[in-house]
C-alpha cells in the first residue's frame, strides 16, 4: 500500500481523473452498446426482403444464417422498442443528475453510475431470457445512470481542468465515447466467439466494471484540496489556474441555486438551442443511419463490420482530440476568445456534417462513396463534439452540471422520438425517402444553429456567484445621529460593482495567472475544506 502511494504521489491527479474518467464513459459505451450489436445474431427471424425490393445490390450477400444461438423471436418494432428503451431513460435521468452532481460532487455519482450500468450489463442475459419487456425496463435503468455521467464531467472540468489544458483534457474524456464504440465492434465479436456464448459478453463487461469502480472509488476525488495524493506545485498551479480558486467564488455552505436567473438566461437559452441541432443531426448520424439506411438501402450491416466501424469512430476520435489541442493554443495566444472558438465548433459539427450527409444520399449506390462522406461527417460531428461541456463550464463554472442538466434535456428529449419516427417514414425503403429524411434533419440542426451563431454568448454569467445575503445584529446604542444597518437592504447584500468585479477580471485576465499571494489561497482553500469536512462528521455523529 506505501508503494501505491508513492507512486501516486508522483502522477499528477488531473491527468489520473482523465484517464479513470475516460475508460468509465467507454465502459457504459460498451455496456449500452453491445446489445444492439449482438440483437441480429439473437433473433430467430429477421426481416426477409426480396431481391427485387434491395434499392442497391449489395457487394456481398449477407443473408441471415442459423448460427445456433437464437433465442427470440421479437419482431423488428420490438426490437426497436428495446433500443430506444435506453435513449428514455437517459432523458428521464438528465435533469435530475445534473442537480446531483452540482449538489453533491462528481466522484461518488460518477463512479456508482458507471457501476450501477455494469450490474445492468450482467443482468442483460437473465432479462431478456425472461421478457422483452423485463428487458426494456433494465435498458431504462441503464440509460437513467448514464445519464448523469456528463454533469460530472462538467463538474471535473470545472474544479479540476486548468484554463490552459481545457480543450484537450475534455477532448481526451470524452474520447471514450468513440473509442468505446470503435472497442465494441471486436470486443463484442471475439468474446462472442471465445466463450460460444453470447451472455459471456456482458459477464465480461460487469466484471471489468466493477474492478474500475474500485479504482475510482480508492484515488479519485472530488477537489484538489481534499485529495491526499496530489502535490504541493500541482495543487497552486491549479489554485492560479482554475477560475473559481484564483477569484474566490466558490459557492459557499448553504448554497441555493439562483433560478430565476438561470432560466431567464439568453446565453443559457441559446445554447440550449444550439444542443438541440448538434444533437439531432448527431443522433442521425450515429444511431439512424447505422441501423436503419445502409441495412435497407445498401443491405450492408453496417454496425456489425468490424473494419468499418473502427475506421469511423478512429477519425471521430482523432477529430476530437486534434480539435481540444487546436482550442487550447488559440486561448493561449490569445487569438480567440471561447465565445469565438465554441460557435466555431458548433457550427463545423452542425453545418458540414450536414453538407456531407446531403452528399452521402445523393451517391446514391456508390458504397466507396457513400462510406467516404459518412468518415467525413464523422469528422466534423467529432469537432463540435467537446463544444457542449466547455461552453457550459464558462457560462458558470459553479453551475456546470446544472447547465449541462437545462440545455441536455432540450438536446436529448427528442432521442427516443427520433429513432422511432424515422424508423417509421423510412419503412418503405426508398432512396427519395431517405432524401427527404435528410433534408429535415439538416433543416433541424442547421436552424437551432443560425440562432446560436448570432445570439450565443460564452462569457462567463453574474449568476456564477451569487450575492449572499448577511444579517447584521442591530445596534441600539448607537448615538443618535448614526444610522444603523438594516438586515436586508442592499447596504448587507454588498456593493454590486464589487460582485462584479471577479467578472470583469475574467474578461481581461491572461496568461501570468501566477501571483505572490497563490500559496495564501491555497492554504486558505485547505483549511476552509478540512472545516467543512469537520462539520459533516460531525453532523453525521
Amino acid at each position: 500500500m506505501k508503494i501505491t502511494e508513492e507512486l501516486c504521489v508522483r502522477i499528477r491527479q488531473r491527468y489520473l481523473l482523465v484517464l479513470m474518467s475516460m475508460i468509465g464513459l467507454m465502459l457504459t459505451t460498451l455496456n449500452s452498446l453491445t446489445f444492439s450489436l449482438l440483437l441480429g445474431k439473437l433473433m430467430y427471424k429477421k426481416r426477409d426482403r426480396r431481391w427485387d425490393e434491395i434499392v442497391c445490390p449489395p457487394v456481398v450477400t449477407l443473408d441471415h444464417h442459423p448460427t445456433g444461438y437464437e433465442e427470440f423471436d421479437w419482431g423488428k418494432e420490438m426490437q426497436l422498442y428495446i433500443i430506444a428503451a435506453w435513449s428514455v431513460g437517459y432523458v428521464m435521468g438528465r435533469f435530475p443528475s445534473g442537480l446531483l452532481a452540482n449538489k453533491l460532487g462528481g466522484k461518488s455519482l460518477y463512479g456508482y453510475s458507471v457501476f450501477i450500468t455494469g450490474v445492468c450489463a450482467l443482468l442483460t442475459p437473465l432479462c431478456a431470457r425472461s421478457s422483452p419487456y423485463i428487458i426494456m425496463a433494465n435498458r431504462v435503468c441503464s440509460g437513467i445512470f448514464a445519464s448523469a455521467l456528463y454533469p460530472c464531467l462538467a463538474w471535473f472540468a470545472a474544479h479540476w481542468f486548468p484554463r490552459r489544458e481545457m480543450g484537450f483534457m475534455i477532448s481526451l474524456t470524452l474520447a471514450g465515447f468513440p473509442l468505446g464504440c470503435m472497442v465494441t465492434f471486436p470486443f463484442s465479436h471475439k468474446m462472442y466467439k471465445i466463450c460460444n456464448k453470447w451472455a459471456s459478453v456482458y459477464y465480461a463487461m460487469g466484471g471489468m466494471t466493477t474492478v474500475w469502480a474500485y479504482l475510482w472509488q480508492a484515488y479519485i476525488w472530488d477537489d484538489p484540496f481534499i485529495h491526499p495524493y496530489i502535490s504541493r506545485g500541482e495543487l497552486e498551479f491549479l489554485t492560479d489556474e482554475i477560475y473559481m480558486y484564483a477569484y474566490d467564488t466558490e459557492l459557499q455552505p448553504g448554497w441555493k441555486w439562483p433560478w430565476k436567473s438561470i432560466l431567464t438566461s439568453r446565453a443559457l437559452f441559446t445554447l440550449a438551442v444550439a444542443e438541440i441541432g448538434y444533437s439531432w443531426i448527431r443522433n442521425f448520424a450515429t444511431i439512424v443511419l447505422p441501423n436503419l439506411y445502409f441495412p435497407d438501402i445498401h443491405n450492408h450491416d453496417f454496425i456489425n463490420n468490424q473494419t468499418l466501424g473502427m475506421l469511423v469512430y478512429a477519425m471521430m476520435a482523432l477529430a476530437l482530440l486534434a480539435a481540444g489541442v487546436t482550442r487550447d493554443k488559440l486561448i493561449s495566444n490569445r487569438r480567440f476568445n471561447a465565445t469565438n472558438i465554441i460557435k466555431t465548433y458548433y457550427g463545423t459539427g452542425c453545418v458540414l456534417s450536414s453538407i456531407c450527409l446531403l452528399f452521402l444520399i445523393y451517391s446514391k449506390c456508390n458504397l466507396t462513396t457513400v462510406f467516404i462522406w459518412y468518415i467525413a461527417a464523422m469528422i466534423f460531428i467529432g469537432i463540435g463534439y467537446s463544444a457542449w461541456i466547455d461552453a457550459c463550464v464558462a457560462l458558470a463554472p459553479n453551475f456546470a452540471p446544472t447547465n449541462i442538466a437545462i440545455t441536455g434535456v432540450f438536446g436529448n428529449v427528442g432521442m427516443p422520438l427520433q429513432v422511432l419516427i424515422e424508423s417509421h417514414l423510412s419503412s418503405n425503403g426508398s432512396l427519395e425517402d431517405w432524401k427527404l429524411l435528410t433534408y429535415i434533419n439538416a433543416a433541424f440542426a442547421l436552424f437551432p444553429m443560425v440562432v446560436f451563431l448570432k445570439y450565443g454568448t460564452c462569457n462567463i454569467q453574474r449568476w456564477n456567484a451569487p450575492i449572499q445575503k448577511t444579517w447584521h445584529a442591530i445596534d441600539y446604542e448607537k448615538p443618535e445621529g448614526e444610522k444603523s444597518k438594516k438586515p436586508g437592504t442592499n447596504q448587507d447584500l454588498g456593493d454590486v460593482k464589487e460582485a462584479e468585479k471577479p467578472v470583469q477580471e475574467m474578461q481581461k485576465r491572461n496568461d501570468n495567472l501566477a501571483t505572490p499571494s497563490s500559496q495564501t489561497r491555497t492554504v486558505e482553500i485547505q483549511a476552509r475544506r478540512s472545516s467543512e469536512l469537520i462539520n459533516k462528521s460531525e453532523i453525521q455523529i
